[in-house]
This record gives C-alpha cells, sequence and structure tokens, in this order.
C-alpha cells in the first residue's frame, strides 16, 4: 500500500511540474507582442523588412503587417488633417530601427493634423517612437507631438530639453526622435496621435514610427514553482484519503 500511494504520489507531483513549467513557457511567449513600423511618404523601395507605408496625407492602412513576422495584425492608421504634403532628402543615416530610408522622405504640415491608430487591444499598453525629422532649417518650426494627449516621455539621443515643443530641424541634426514608453489604447482599441506647428513654418512632420505593444506582466518562476507545489500537495491529500477509505 505504501509503495502504490508513494508511487501515486510521484506521479502527481510529475504532472503538477510538467504543467507549471509549460504554462510558464507559453506565457514567455505570449509576451512577445506586436511590433509596427511606418514609412511615411513618397518612396517605398528604400527600406528592408516588413515595413509599413504611407505613402501621401490621404493614405491609409487598413491591416498593418508585423515588423518580424511580415503577418497582418489588424492594425489600422488614417490621418484627419488638410494641408499636409509629401517632401523626400530630410533623414539621417541608420540608427537603431530607424532605416536611413524611412527617415528620408516624409509627409509634413504647417497645420496640424491627428493621426489614430486602430485595431488595438482595448486597455493595452503600447510603446510609440515617432520620427519628426526635416532638413530644412529656413521654412521649418518647432511643432507639439502628443499620444492621447500626453507629450513623449524622452527623446533617443536627449538632444532636445524641451518635447513639448520639438525642433525637427536640430532631430535630423542629431538623429533623434520622440518616445512614449507606454501608452494606453482606449476602449475602442484607438491611440490619438496629435501634431500640431507651434510657430511661423513647417512644423508638424511623420517620417517614420514604430507602434510596439508592451510586454504583459508574467509571474516569477517561484510562483510556478509554488503553484505546482500547491496543486502536487492537494493530490497527495487526495490519494491518501483515498487510500485510506
Amino acid at each position: 500500500m505504501t509503495t502504490t500511494l508513494e508511487n501515486g504520489s510521484r506521479k502527481i507531483l510529475k504532472l503538477a511540474s510538467l504543467f507549471a513549467t509549460s504554462f510558464f513557457a507559453l506565457a514567455v511567449l505570449a509576451r512577445a507582442g506586436l511590433v509596427v513600423q511606418i514609412d511615411f511618404g513618397p518612396t517605398t523601395d528604400n527600406v528592408t523588412g516588413n515595413w509599413n507605408f504611407f505613402t501621401n496625407p490621404k493614405s491609409t492602412i487598413s491591416n498593418a503587417i508585423d515588423f518580424n513576422t511580415g503577418l497582418g495584425t489588424g492594425v489600422t492608421l488614417s490621418l484627419a488633417a488638410t494641408g499636409w504634403y509629401t517632401s523626400t532628402g530630410e533623414g539621417f543615416a541608420t540608427t537603431s530601427w530607424v532605416q536611413s530610408g524611412a527617415s528620408d522622405d516624409c509627409i509634413f504640415s504647417a497645420g496640424s493634423g491627428t493621426f489614430t491608430f486602430g485595431g488595438l487591444n482595448p486597455g493595452a499598453q503600447y510603446s510609440l517612437q515617432w520620427v519628426a525629422s526635416t532638413a530644412d532649417d529656413f521654412y521649418s518650426t518647432s511643432g507639439s507631438y502628443s499620444a492621447n494627449g500626453v507629450y513623449a516621455d524622452r527623446n533617443y539621443n536627449n538632444t532636445q530639453t524641451d518635447i513639448s515643443s520639438w525642433n525637427p530641424y536640430t532631430a535630423k541634426v542629431n538623429k533623434d526622435w520622440l518616445i512614449w514608453d507606454s501608452v494606453t489604447a482606449d476602449q475602442n482599441g484607438t491611440i490619438s496621435f496629435v501634431t500640431t506647428t507651434t510657430g511661423f513654418g513647417n512644423g508638424a512632420f511623420a517620417n517614420a514610427a514604430q507602434l510596439s505593444e508592451n510586454a504583459a506582466p508574467v509571474p516569477e518562476p517561484g510562483t510556478w514553482v509554488a503553484a505546482a507545489l500547491l496543486i502536487g500537495g492537494a493530490g497527495v491529500m487526495g490519494s491518501r484519503r483515498r487510500q485510506r477509505a
């Protein structure tokens, strides 16, 4: 009887451990969220990888592809604005994820515009990076850039201290861009991105953007071990009751 009880307990503990390990592995895989990269402007043949193209101010993206997998994500992008134009020769050399071909072309305005990202998971957290760059120091001016009404958390190279008034020419010279570390999609699964010229000239620019879903919190391995022990312990107690009966 003792041998049978011990064998049964070992099997239960082994199954509980296997369950916890497998579940933890699946959770780690689930942490890898989507990464959508967008090249704004008229050229589409000077970048490599799974980019999405927003070639002119009237463009829309209906099912953005994931940069890592090339698969559709259901993410959409549209622009509500007038008085926007296209340009090339506005970017900088490849830096981090920003390929030179992506930053080179852009759409821009001396006014304002609202970009809407849709098809997102309501309540999910996203990281947003936005390249606003120009080679024109004479006709360009500063602009404000906000995601869901909030200015960026930081800029890549920390070359501009006043993020609320972003200078696209300074950004081009210093290979810099704006970063929001965490933006929450609303109940409709959208994020609203607004850019507005704050001076005299062209201050609203869109050269490239990266939207990535932040990792959901995953319990520490110790939590899974504790869960396995709890399950195993419950199984052993149940086995002992059956033996006594």
